[in-house]
């Protein structure tokens, strides 16, 4: 097999298989920054003949919650800074490996230094995003938890029981914690 570059600039990586192996599988083909570092995986192909495997050249996304997908595009990472970067394809047991390298279009009317502080303010809202799903699938997980223990007392508990409006106060408690992480504010009654 042999990987070539398209055209570097659009983040392509052109490839032949002259075979497929019974037992191949498509493979999620890796791109690694300058140091090694996972930055993306990309699907690869299964098919015998000439493949392509394209790259947004964006940062994988991150794990958004449900209720915040739809903020500022959360469903896609942000753009790479320019550098070197590495695609690594496997197919079967074999590795092949190429660089690739992004640069900032010369067209732009900004400099490496504001693209650098826009990535980084990027990475730090990226970050947050992230930190905010941990937290709502954890209150979640509580939540969730509580409506299970409730409905497990069932009919042998009344709805007075003190331990079924714990939990059933703990449920809604959890409720208005994750609405409150993804930024809502609750209305004034």
């Amino acid at each position: 097999m042999k990987l070539s570059m398209a055209k570097p600039s659009d983040g392509r990586a052109d490839y032949l298989l002259p075979e497929r192996p019974p037992h191949l599988r498509r493979s999620e083909d890796r791109i690694l920054d300058s140091d090694g570092k996972l930055v993306d995986t990309v699907a690869g192909s299964k098919h015998r003949g000439l493949n392509r495997a394209g790259w947004a050249m964006r940062v994988k996304p991150p794990a958004v919650a449900p209720a915040a997908s739809a903020l500022f595009e959360a469903a896609q990472g942000p753009r790479v800074l320019p550098g070197t970067y590495t695609v690594k394809l496997t197919k079967g047991d074999q590795t092949y490996t190429e660089k690739l390298e992004v640069a900032i279009d010369p067209r732009a009317k900004y400099s490496a230094e504001e693209r650098k502080a826009q990535f980084d303010l990027a990475m730090k809202v990226y970050k947050q995003l992230e930190h905010m799903t941990f937290a709502v699938e954890a209150i979640e997980g509580v939540r969730d938890a509580a409506n299970s223990r409730a409905a497990k007392l069932g009919e042998r508990v009344s709805k007075n029981d003190p331990l079924r409006k714990q939990l059933e106060q703990l449920a809604a408690d959890c409720r208005y914690a994750a609405f409150q992480n993804c930024g809502h504010q609750r209305k004034a009654a």
